[in-house]
């Protein structure tokens, strides 16, 4: 049957090495490089919006501060910082140009329904008007409808 020699010849059988994890095949590297980036994206994504949160929590406090001040200039004051809010939260070319009707009109389109025409005659002519003649209650008015307004703006800032 079966010679003796050549079964002596035969070796043993030798199951090949277990597959190693490393290196790593291309798909886990894909795998990496794209939760990588997410992460990255979304830390970038999240460092903005809390920039934006932080320039529309300031931006009430200066509200609130010039509304309890006595200064002559506080519709100047109000319009200057609704002017820097905005250029904090939208591109600075749609807004660093804007004249005064189209300052206004720019309120309007990214403040729905929150100003009335009052407020903004105000705003409009606020460097023609003496700040002395305007009533409290146009006064208390504008104010809150320009905290409104900041609470409104995209990018997280109605968490404030």
């Amino acid at each position: 049957m079966a010679n003796p020699e050549l079964l002596a010849k035969l070796k043993d059988v030798h199951l090949p090495a277990e597959v190693s994890w490393w290196p790593l095949a291309i798909g886990w590297w894909l795998l990496i490089f794209f939760f990588i980036s997410a992460l990255v994206a979304f830390i970038i994504y999240r460092v903005h919006q809390t920039k934006k949160f932080r320039l529309s929590k300031i931006a009430i406090k200066e509200i609130e501060a010039v509304a309890s001040s006595d200064d002559e200039d506080w519709l100047i004051q109000l319009e200057v910082l609704l002017k820097r809010v905005s250029l904090g939260h939208f591109p600075k070319q749609q807004v660093a140009s804007l004249t005064q009707d189209s300052w206004i009109q720019f309120l309007i389109q990214t403040g729905a329904n929150v100003w009335n025409d009052e407020s903004l005659i105000l705003l409009k002519d606020s460097v023609y008007q003496d700040a002395n003649n305007i009533s409290s209650t146009n006064k208390e008015q504008l104010f809150a409808q320009s905290k409104q307004w900041i609470l409104m703006l995209p990018n997280g800032a109605n968490r404030v």
